[in-house]
C-alpha cells in the first residue's frame, strides 16, 4: 500500500486556499531555497542562449524583411519560455517525488508544447500592437488634421507625457498581473498535461481572469508603487548608471527567470492543482474482493392477452446521469464555479449521480475545493470513498475528504471516526498516521470528546 501514500495532495494547496497574492511570495521563496539549484540554471541558462542568439549573422532589424523580424522575436521569446518550462517541470518532478502530485510530461512532450505556448502568446500580442497602432494612426491623422494646435493642447501633450505612463500602470495594474499569472499557468501546463499550447493558453487565461479577487487589489497596491517609482525616475532621473549596463540587466534576467520558476508551481497549487492529483502509471492495491455479479433471472414466459400490446413512450433520459457525463466531458475546460453549479444540480437530482465516474471523482472534488465549496467536494467523495475501495485513487480521496472534515471544527470528531475506519484498510500509510496525529491535536485544543473509532464495515 506504499505507492498510494504519495498520491495525495501537496501542502501548499491547503496552505493557500482562500488566499492572495500577497500569500504567494512566501512559499515561493521557501521553493528557491529548496531547489535554487534547478532554478539558477534555468536563469543562466536563459542569459547564454539570448547571448548565443545575438550573436548570429543577423542583418540590422530595423532594415530586415517583416518574416525575419518575426523570427528574431519568436527565437527569443522561445527561449523564454521553453527554459522556464523545462526547469519548472524539474522542481516538479522533485516535488512530486517528495509529496505525490502527480506526473509530468516527457522532456520532447513539454518542449512542443512550450513552444506552440509562446506561438500563441506572440500572435496575441502581435495582433494588440497592431490594433493599438491603428487606432494610435487614426487619432494622429485626426489631431494633424485640424487647422492649429492650441496653447492648451499642447499643455494637454505635456500633462500626457508625464503623469500618462505612470497612471496607465496603475489603472491597468490588474490586468498585468493577471496576464502574468496566466503565462506562468500556461507553462505549468505545458509542463504536466496533454492539452496544444492554444489550449494550455485559453484554459490558463479562464483560470486567470476568473479568479480577479484574487490580484485584485495586491495588484492596485503594487501597481501603485511601479507608478510612483516611473514617475520618480521620469522627474528626479534616481536610477544609477549600471542600470542601464549589460552586466546588470543578464542579472536581473537570472533573477527573474529564478524567480518566475518557483512562483510557477504556486500559482499551479493555487489555481490548477488537479494538473498534480492524478498519477498515470500507479496501481492501488485490491483492498476487497469486488461484489460477485448478479444472478441472471430466467427468461419470463411471453403473456398471453388478447388486447393488442400499447406502445410505450422511451422514457426521457435520468437528469443526474446526463450532468455527470456533461461534467465527465467538460472537467478541465469548465471554470470551477460553473462545475460547483453543475454538480450541485446532480447532487439535487440523485445523490450518487456521479458514482459510476471514480476516474474523474477526485479531480471533481479538488475543483469543488477550488471552487470554495468544500461541502460538494465531501458529497461527491462520500459514494466514491464507500463503493470504490479497490480504486487506484481510493487513499487519495478518503485522506481528502477527511481533511475536508477536519478544517471544520464541528466535524473533528467525525473526521477522527472516520480517519479510524481509513487507518483499518491501511495500516501501514504514513500519511494516514500524520492526518489523525493532527486531528487528534486539534480535538484536544478544541475540547470536543474524543470520539470512539467505530468498526470498519
Amino acid at each position: 500500500m506504499g505507492s498510494q501514500s504519495r498520491k495525495y495532495e501537496h501542502p501548499l494547496d491547503a496552505a493557500l486556499t482562500d488566499r492572495n497574492m500577497f500569500s504567494w511570495f512566501g512559499p515561493a521563496i521557501a521553493l528557491l531555497a529548496r531547489h535554487w539549484p534547478v532554478a539558477l540554471a534555468a536563469g543562466l541558462a536563459t542569459v547564454l542562449l539570448e547571448w548565443l542568439l545575438a550573436l548570429l549573422p543577423w542583418p540590422y532589424m530595423a532594415l530586415a524583411p517583416w518574416w525575419l523580424r518575426a523570427l528574431n522575436t519568436f527565437l527569443g521569446y522561445a527561449v523564454l519560455t521553453v527554459v522556464p518550462v523545462i526547469a519548472y517541470r524539474a522542481v516538479a518532478h522533485r516535488e512530486g517525488a517528495r509529496y505525490g502530485v502527480g506526473d509530468v510530461n516527457p522532456v520532447p512532450r513539454a518542449i512542443v508544447c512550450a513552444v506552440q505556448v509562446s506561438i500563441v502568446w506572440l500572435i496575441g500580442a502581435w495582433a494588440v500592437v497592431l490594433a493599438l497602432g491603428l487606432i494610435a494612426g487614426i487619432a494622429f491623422k485626426l489631431f494633424a488634421g485640424s487647422q492649429s494646435i492650441g496653447t492648451e493642447a499642447l499643455v494637454a501633450l505635456l500633462v500626457i507625457s508625464i503623469y500618462g505612463l505612470p497612471l496607465l500602470v496603475f489603472l491597468l495594474s490588474p490586468v498585468w498581473m493577471m496576464l502574468g499569472v496566466a503565462g506562468l499557468l500556461a507553462n505549468a501546463h505545458a509542463a504536466r498535461s496533454g492539452d496544444s499550447g492554444l489550449a494550455a493558453v485559453m484554459h490558463a487565461l479562464r483560470l486567470a481572469f476568473g479568479q480577479v479577487r484574487r490580484v485584485l487589489w495586491p495588484a492596485y497596491l503594487i501597481g501603485a508603487v511601479i507608478a510612483a517609482l516611473i514617475y520618480l525616475e521620469m522627474k528626479l532621473h534616481l536610477l544609477p548608471a549600471f542600470a542601464g549596463a549589460a552586466w546588470f540587466e543578464r542579472c536581473l534576467v537570472v533573477v527573474v527567470v529564478a524567480l518566475g520558476v518557483v512562483m510557477t508551481f504556486v500559482i499551479e497549487r493555487v489555481y490548477a492543482p488537479d494538473l498534480g492529483i492524478e498519477p498515470v502509471d500507479a496501481e492501488a492495491p485490491v483492498l476487497s474482493a469486488p461484489p460477485p455479479a448478479p444472478a441472471a433471472m430466467p427468461p419470463r414466459a411471453p403473456a398471453t392477452s388478447t388486447t393488442p400490446p400499447q406502445v410505450v413512450p422511451a422514457a426521457a433520459p435520468p437528469v443526474g446521469p446526463a450532468i455527470a457525463e456533461l461534467i465527465e466531458r467538460d472537467l478541465r475546460v469548465n471554470p470551477a464555479s460553473e462545475l460547483a453549479d453543475l454538480v450541485e444540480r446532480g447532487l439535487t437530482a440523485d445523490a450518487r449521480f456521479f458514482a459510476d465516474h471514480p476516474e474523474s471523482t477526485v479531480t471533481l472534488a479538488k475543483r469543488m475545493v477550488q471552487a470554495q465549496r468544500p461541502d460538494l467536494a465531501l458529497r461527491i467523495l462520500q459514494p466514491y470513498v464507500k463503493d470504490h475501495q479497490d480504486h487506484r485513487l481510493h487513499l487519495t480521496g478518503a485522506l481528502l475528504a477527511a481533511e475536508l472534515l477536519a478544517r471544520n471544527a464541528n466535524q473533528l470528531p467525525a473526521a477522527a471516526r472516520f480517519l479510524a475506519q481509513v487507518k483499518v484498510l491501511y495500516p501501514n500509510e504514513p500519511m494516514v498516521d500524520r492526518l489523525i496525529r493532527l486531528t487528534d491535536k486539534a480535538i484536544a485544543e478544541s475540547g470536543s470528546a474524543p470520539p470512539q473509532p467505530p468498526a470498519v464495515q
